[in-house]
C-alpha cells in the first residue's frame, strides 16, 4: 500500500467553499493524474466534518487531529531514520517501539 505523498498541509475550509460543513481539510501538495478527491490544490487526504455542537471542545480537538494527520508523512520519515540509528547504537528496546509505530503506519 502506498500513501499519498507528503508534505501534507491543513486548509481551514473545504474546496467547495462550504466552510461550515467541512471546516478543515488535510491535503497533499501533489496533484495526481486520476483522483476524484483532488483539484488544482492537490489531493484531499481527509476532511473534517462540522465539529460544533457535539461537545464543548470538539473544534479544538478536530484541529489537533488535523495537525497530527498533516504531520504523518514527516513523522513516519523521522521514525524510519530513528529506527536505523537506534538499532545501530544498540538501543533495541526503543527501536522496537519505533518499529511498532512504523508497522502500524505502513502495515509492514
Amino acid at each position: 500500500m502506498k500513501n499519498t505523498p507528503g508534505p501534507w498541509h491543513i486548509e481551514m475550509d473545504h474546496p467547495n467553499g462550504d466552510d461550515t460543513e467541512y471546516p478543515m481539510t488535510v491535503r497533499s501538495q501533489e496533484i495526481p493524474k486520476s483522483n476524484q478527491m483532488a483539484d488544482y490544490r492537490g489531493s484531499i487526504v481527509c476532511s473534517f466534518k462540522e465539529a460544533h455542537g457535539f461537545r464543548e471542545h470538539a473544534l479544538e480537538e478536530a484541529e489537533a487531529n488535523a495537525r497530527l494527520i498533516a504531520a504523518a508523512p514527516d513523522l513516519l520519515e523521522a521514525c524510519q531514520i530513528a529506527s536505523n540509528l537506534l538499532w545501530s547504537t544498540g538501543m533495541n528496546g526503543v527501536a522496537r517501539l519505533v518499529d511498532a509505530a512504523i508497522k502500524k503506519a505502513t502495515a509492514k
